[in-house]
């Protein structure tokens, strides 16, 4: 509620004898404004480290002479493993290349690269390193190595 203040009527007369009646209006006081801030969030984006992505894992068959390699493309994020696992055994070979780098390994079961900073798009090539007709079913996961 807005507190309402009237001043006093004055009346007076003057010289001819007539009375002149003055009645000063009511004086509203200003409605008052309260302003509040709401907190600063804590912690600060200047100097964040990026956001990590999620890990993934993919699933896959390779077999000679048509599906003898398989290429991924992501986006890496800091320093990031690259892994993958077969079977039968049989010789494989991982290549992947980032922007600020490449790793490639071989196995015959499995095999794994850690690039330290694969920031940006990066490709990676999952082929048979010797001819083998029968189907090699792999999973294939990408993840970074804090997360």
């Amino acid at each position: 509620m807005t507190p309402t203040t009237s001043a006093p009527t004055v009346a007076s007369v003057n010289a001819a004898g007539t009375t002149r009646v003055v009645t000063k209006a009511s004086i509203t006081a200003p409605a008052t404004t309260t302003t509040t801030t709401a907190p600063a969030a804590k912690g600060s984006a200047i100097g964040a480290a990026p956001a990590q992505p999620a890990p993934q894992t993919l699933t896959g068959d390779l077999q000679q002479p048509d599906d003898a390699s398989a290429n991924y493309a992501f986006t890496g994020s800091g320093a990031m493993r690259i892994s993958v696992s077969w079977s039968p055994t049989t010789t494989l070979s991982l290549f992947v290349s980032c922007p600020d780098g490449s790793q490639t390994a071989e196995g015959a079961s499995s095999v794994a690269v850690v690039l330290p900073d694969a920031n940006g798009a990066c490709e990676l090539t999952l082929k048979e390193a010797l001819v083998q007709y029968n189907v090699v079913s792999y999973t294939l996961t990408i993840a970074p190595t804090g997360g």
